[in-house]
Formats: structure tokens, C-alpha cells, sequence
């Protein structure tokens, strides 16, 4: 408001001079905007495939409670178990001196909803008190721009096969070098209160993800791959002189164009002990589905995660929406969540403001639709940050 005001010349009129001393203290205004950002971010629910997702261990509860199971809890309960499997911590006792170089870091829990309606729970580390690694850090990523090119291509033309694969407790995998410990908390049981050196790749530690990318990159080029030129994170391997297979990483997540997929998920549970989860043929993979026409074409959409969103959308706000556009006199609501989203966007008989907000509500929906309408994301981020709502 204060923004509009400003460049429409209207502080000296009626009405809008109580904004005059907001633009004279621009930075306290923007300031308090971002704590009011905050603020909501925080203490707003958080849906993901039409589940809330809890913030912390009470909200967990809550949830458990509320929905009559105990999915998040025992999510919880399985993590701290493999962790025992993996040796994550090397527990040196209570109330044992620390080695010196060691920095005392927190751990909490993350909680996730996967696309199948899995719950899951990560123990994150607070990394940051940790000395900072000069080198990079990161783990690569496949580009999500290059999915079509790996997965349609091949398929079609050299008739290879496709299969998606997930690598459990990944991080897990790999060793860590960065020197800290935390000490056990009462969820870790009969290590609770001992000091515990960090020795495997915990999420959150600085180097967790670099370690888990050079662990993983020894076994595709063991068996003959060699990472791409065009993109590192996709594996490339020439057989019989005109047929190429790949293996594109996304972080844990893999994508496997071979002749027989299974050859190779067999080789790294056999040879390479990884625990591999979701091993099927490609049909979503990445917040993207993969689907063939009748005629055999191989395409790429968004409709599962849309159609997950409007169950979500109609599930926690469709009153709230009624509600607002029956206030404001809007005589002819349609019936599908997203596309009275869409019209309340173009239609100009309605408030800018109410036409924005819902345009904002659900921008980040509209982005997963970017693989066929790129403009759509781009617009809504663009208004997005020049109103300061995103």
C-alpha cells in the first residue's frame, strides 16, 4: 500500500496521508514486512500432498493425535534405528572429555510427506557453528531441464528401458571429515546424555552432501560410466557401438535408461550393500510423471502433483475462498480449485489485491506446470517479489 501510494502521488490526499511517514523510514518498514514474513512462515501449516507436515516433535504429535495414528512418530523411531545401523555417532560415554578440534552442534528432527504418502523423518544437525570448508561443498544435481532429453530419447529411439530407484539413508553412506559431536538427546535411548562424535554424513553437517556425491560417483565409473560433458550428474555408458545407457542422479534419487535396469539395481545391492528403495519403471520421478500415449510416445506432465494439490486445495481452502469471493459479490465461482484461481486472477471486476493473493496462494503450484508453460512461473515470481509476498 504504501509502494502504490508512493507512485501513484496520492499521500496528499485524503485517506492515504498516514502513509507519509512509512516512506520517510523505508528500511524500518521493509524490516518489519520481513518479521511479518517470518512470522507467518512459521506459525502458518505446511501441506505437502495433501498431508500437514509437522515443524517440530510437538507438532508431530499433535498430528498423531489429531489424525488417530502414530505415522510421524514412528518415523521418528525408525530413523534413530538406522542410525544405529549405520554407526552414525561413535558414543565416547558420559560426561566424557572431548577430543581437541571437536565443536558441540544440535541435532532436531525434519519431517517430510513423499509423493506415495509415505511419512518421513530426517535427524538434521545445525552445521552452522562449524568452521565454514573453503572448497565447495555441494552435492551435484541432475538439471531438471535435461529430464526430458535422458529419459524421452532413449526410450524412443534405442527402445532402452527405464526405472527409478531410490537410495536409502544416502548420506548415511559416506563418512564425514568435519570434527563435531552433539550429545544424545531422550530420543536416543540408552545413549542418552553420552557424547557422541559424528562419524557418518549427517544432514545438515557442511561436507555431508560432497561426501555423499564422491562415495556414489566411484561406483558408476567402477562398472564403465563416465559422467556426461553437458551435465556431470548424468553417467553415460556405450554398448555394442550405437547404444548409450544412463544413470542421471538427483542428490539420492536415480534414474536408470538401460537395456535391463535390473542387472544394475541387482549390482548395487549385491556388490555395492546400497539399500535401495522405490525400484519400479519411470512413471513419476522428480515431481514430473512419465507416461507413454497410445501410439507409444513418451511424454512428460505435472498432472499427478496438480491433482494432489487440488485435493489439498479443496480439502483445507475451498470455504476460505468461498467465503472471500462471496464477500466481494462474485457472482459465478467455477468448481475446479485451480481454475477459480485463474479467473479470480483475470477477472477485473474483482479487487487487484484479492486477484494477486490468490495468484500468490498458489504460484508455487504453477511452477511444477512449468514444463509446459514456462511463462506462468516466471510472471507469478516476478509479482511475487516486487509486492514482497512471496
Amino acid at each position: 500500500m504504501r509502494s502504490c501510494a508512493e507512485h501513484a502521488q496520492l499521500l496528499d490526499t485524503d485517506g492515504w496521508k498516514q502513509f507519509i511517514r512509512l516512506v520517510k523510514r523505508p528500511k524500518v518498514l521493509d524490516r518489519q514486512l520481513n518479521q511479518a514474513k517470518l512470522s507467518s512462515y512459521q506459525s502458518s501449516p505446511l501441506f505437502k500432498f495433501g498431508y500437514q507436515v509437522p515443524r517440530n516433535d510437538k507438532d508431530g504429535l499433535t498430528l498423531d493425535e489429531k489424525n488417530g495414528n502414530t505415522k510421524y512418530r514412528d518415523a521418528k523411531k525408525l530413523k534413530i534405528s538406522q542410525h544405529t545401523k549405520y554407526s552414525t555417532f561413535k558414543s565416547l560415554g558420559k560426561r566424557s572429555p572431548v577430543p581437541d578440534g571437536y565443536k558441540k552442534i544440535h541435532v532436531h528432527f525434519v519431517y517430510d510427506v513423499k509423493h506415495n504418502g509415505c511419512h518421513k523423518a530426517r535427524l538434521v544437525a545445525g552445521g552452522h557453528p562449524t568452521d565454514v570448508p573453503v572448497d565447495s561443498v555441494y552435492s551435484g544435481v541432475v538439471a531438471i531441464a535435461t529430464k526430458p532429453s535422458y529419459l524421452c530419447r532413449p526410450c524412443r529411439t534405442q527402445q532402452l528401458a527405464s526405472t527409478a530407484a531410490n537410495i536409502g539413508n544416502a548420506y548415511l553412506e559416506a563418512e564425514t571429515k568435519e570434527k563435531a559431536y552433539i550429545i544424545g538427546g531422550p530420543g536416543f535411548g540408552e545413549l542418552e546424555g553420552h557424547t557422541l562424535i559424528i562419524h557418518k554424513a549427517l544432514y545438515g553437517v557442511h561436507s555431508s552432501g560432497l561426501h555423499w556425491h564422491e562415495r556414489f560417483a566411484n561406483t558408476p565409473r567402477d562398472i564403465g560410466f563416465v559422467p556426461s560433458k553437458a551435465d556431470t550428474d548424468i553417467w553415460m555408458r556405450g554398448r555394442n557401438g550405437n547404444i548409450w545407457e544412463y544413470i542421471a542422479t538427483y542428490v539420492d534419487n536415480l534414474a536408470i535408461i538401460m537395456k535391463d535396469p535390473k542387472l544394475f539395481t541387482d549390482l548395487l545391492i549385491d556388490k555395492y550393500k546400497y539399500k535401495l528403495k522405490g525400484v519400479e519403471p519411470i512413471t513419476y520421478h522428480l515431481g514430473s510423471d512419465y507416461k507413454r500415449d497410445p501410439d507409444g510416445t513418451f511424454y512428460v506432465s505435472a498432472q499427478s502433483y496438480i491433482n494432489k494439490m487440488i485435493e489439498s486445495y479443496k480439502k483445507y481452502y475451498w470455504r476460505q475462498t468461498q467465503r472471500e469471493l462471496n464477500s466481494i459479490g462474485w457472482k459465478r465461482p467455477p468448481r475446479d480449485g485451480l481454475l477459480r484461481v485463474a479467473w479470480a486472477y483475470q477477472d477485473h471486476s474483482l479487487p487487484i489485491a484479492y486477484r494477486f493473493s490468490s495468484m500468490v496462494r498458489h504460484h508455487r503450484t504453477i511452477q511444477y506446470c512449468n514444463c509446459c508453460h514456462d511463462h506462468v512461473p516466471l510472471q507469478s515470481r516476478t509479482l511475487s517479489r516486487s509486492f514482497g509476498t512471496d
